[in-house]
């Protein structure tokens, strides 16, 4: 794709169906506490760290069929803290993240996103700062994360996901 995002140029994982193309649309979990606060999306939800080590866990649609996000993501994350409770979805197409720029120097990609399927779950993939992004302060990273939220804007169900 571009020299800030190497790993998007070819197939990262051999589980994976292929690399992530730009018309697919990802899904972002969401498990109170862990990513979901009362009030929405938590300020834990695409943290900089994570995203700094392109390992922001997303799912491809196309290739994440309803039974599989259940049980291979939402579940493995509830399993983990009792008090966990699934809120819903985020969606995005691929595009929109890669759109998605810098600050300075103008037009560089804040986000890349890597194809990462396992064997359980072959659409899986991470979502993660662009080699520029990562190279910048973390105001800007600050004000990257927001715009990505945006993005993905209102949290549905499972079901609407699905329909």
């Amino acid at each position: 794709m571009t020299k800030d995002c190497p790993a998007e140029a070819s197939k990262q994982s051999e589980h994976s169906p292929s690399k992530v193309g730009n018309s697919e649309t990802l899904l972002y979990v969401l498990i109170e506490p862990h990513n979901y606060e009362a009030n929405g999306i938590s300020a834990r939800a695409f943290s900089r760290t994570e995203l700094k080590n392109s390992q922001v866990s997303i799912s491809r649609k196309n290739h994440t069929p309803r039974d599989i996000l259940q049980k291979e993501v939402i579940d493995i994350l509830l399993e983990k803290d009792q008090r966990r409770k699934f809120m819903g979805v985020l969606q995005a197409k691929c595009l929109k993240i890669r759109q998605l720029k810098t600050e300075e120097p103008k037009s560089r990609r804040a986000f890349c996103v890597i194809d990462d399927g396992t064997l359980k779950n072959v659409g899986h993939a991470h979502l993660g700062f662009s080699h520029t992004a990562r190279q910048q302060t973390k105001s800007q990273w600050t004000a990257y994360r927001e715009n990505l939220t945006l993005l993905f804007g209102e949290e549905c169900s499972i079901n609407e996901i699905y329909t």
